[in-house]
């Protein structure tokens, strides 16, 4: 009997199973919703969400949900199969850097500040009559990743606690922030008590890679 034609599959399989990294599950590491953070290996909403349902929609093309609590936007993500961005995802979706490394973008599309380019006001301008933004009709607010309004239309809760523990954070500044507040890191960081729902407020979901 001639064990070749065996030996032959079974090295094929072997080869095709080495090609695949250790640990990964076929398909792409990202769903369609969301652009992968390779560096980090994690995937993050291109937009801002919606919430339908109870769930975490992406608002592409329309208004995301405001005036909604740290815990109410973390459910949202579960419901939908994700969750909250970490701080270290949110600062690298906007930055490009982790947050223990120098350099990397002040707003995310760039180091310098562009007036109209996100949905916020330069400083020393009138906020009246500012408001939300459908998710992504501001073009030019866009990472080289993909990841749309980053900077103004609403500040995102992230997952990050203060030093006390008690309160959450918030990134990116909203429509009625001047440009530092809507720069990728501010200075004081800005957080609120996560039950609180004011307008201003919104969230998007990440998940690690597959």
């Amino acid at each position: 009997m001639r064990a070749t034609p065996i030996l032959a599959v079974v090295l094929l399989l072997v080869g095709c199973g080495e090609e695949r990294p250790a640990g990964r599950m076929p398909g792409p590491p990202c769903p369609e919703r969301m652009a992968h953070l390779e560096a980090i290996d994690a995937c993050i909403d291109r937009h801002e969400a919606a919430v339908e349902r109870r769930e975490a929609v992406p608002a592409e093309g329309r208004l995301p949900t405001t005036e909604i609590s740290f815990h109410a936007a973390a459910a949202a993500c579960r419901e939908a199969g994700f969750r909250l961005c970490t701080r270290e995802e949110w600062h690298f979706a906007c930055t490009g850097v982790r947050p223990d490394e120098d350099g990397g973008r002040l707003y995310p599309y760039g180091a310098e500040y562009e007036d109209g380019r996100c949905n916020s006001a330069r400083d020393g301008t009138s906020v009246v009559g500012r408001s939300l933004a459908p998710g992504g009709s501001h073009q030019g607010c866009v990472t080289p990743e993909g990841v749309f309004d980053l900077s103004g239309n609403l500040g995102e809760w992230v997952d990050g606690a203060d030093l006390t523990g008690t309160l959450r954070e918030l990134r990116g500044g909203s429509f009625a922030n001047y440009e530092k507040a809507a720069q990728c890191v501010t200075e004081p960081l800005a957080f609120q008590p996560p039950e609180v729902a004011f307008e201003g407020q919104g969230f998007r979901c990440c998940r690690d890679a597959r």
